[in-house]
């Protein structure tokens, strides 16, 4: 029987691709588990998924290794798991999965890093990686790396080179830190209608802290933000073996 909160697909092509999945047709298999996945409204149906990609995985899919270590990072239908995550994102990053990649360069970093020893390096290499595929979230990172010199030579310039990039293409973050760039002259000169500009865009996004960083550059004050008080609780919930938490934290800084 069809399952009824398939939508994403039409019930005979979820047949036909349930008949080649028990053949042991991965593609099938990936592609029933994330639809699975992305439309779950049962734990039944999560179920199913980890399933499903779990075989795809093991048959060495690297969309299945990525999903399947989403699962064990966020804690889906399995217990949380950072050890086995960053396995399956090990294995997806190394055939050239973006996702995985900027994952596991998460994974690797000094702050808010999971389930590996901290190597700054180690991120910065798998973000690169990530960021030359075009992931945008990789760019963001590798350029929060080159502004405070964790893992590679300092480059502030550099670090406002690549924000500015994904900020004209509407990257809310990465508006903010063109903007607190331009407030503080790092990587670029001082100048606080750039700035004004940069971090209004944000704003209009709903970004965190963007209205008050706004604010304190009218006002003239440095765009400080709650960006240093987050760091500070990253580092805390690092040290108490809760990286994975300060990791979607920082994501959000």
């Amino acid at each position: 029987m069809t399952p009824s909160v398939i939508t994403a697909i039409s019930s005979e092509d979820l047949d036909r691709k349930l008949l080649a999945a028990a053949k042991g047709d991965r593609e099938a298999l990936v592609s029933i588990g994330i639809t699975y996945f992305e439309h779950r409204k049962m734990p039944t149906d999560m179920l199913a998924a980890k399933e499903l990609l779990r075989k795809a995985a093991n048959e060495g899919d690297a969309e299945a290794q990525c999903s399947l270590g989403n699962l064990y990072f966020f804690g889906i239908v399995v217990n949380r798991d950072e050890d086995e995550a960053v396995k399956w994102f090990r294995k997806a990053a190394e055939q050239g999965h973006a996702d995985a990649q900027h994952r596991l360069g998460g994974a690797y970093r000094s702050i808010a890093g999971f389930g590996v020893a901290p190597n700054d390096a180690e991120a910065v290499k798998w973000f690169r990686k990530a960021c030359v595929q075009g992931h945008a979230q990789a760019q963001y990172d590798l350029a929060r790396q080159l502004l405070h010199g964790q893992g590679v030579e300092k480059d502030a310039a550099e670090a406002v080179r690549l924000w500015l990039q994904l900020a004209e293409k509407g990257h809310a973050a990465a508006q903010s830190m063109v903007g607190r760039c331009y407030a503080s002259g790092d990587g670029v000169a001082k100048n606080p209608a750039e700035a004004k500009r940069w971090l209004e865009k944000a704003a209009e996004q709903e970004y965190p802290n963007a209205k008050e960083m706004l604010a304190n550059v009218v006002a003239g004050r440095q765009p400080m933000g709650g960006r240093g008080c987050m760091v500070s609780l990253a580092l805390v919930l690092s040290a108490i073996g809760v990286g994975w938490l300060a990791y979607r934290l920082l994501a959000r800084a």
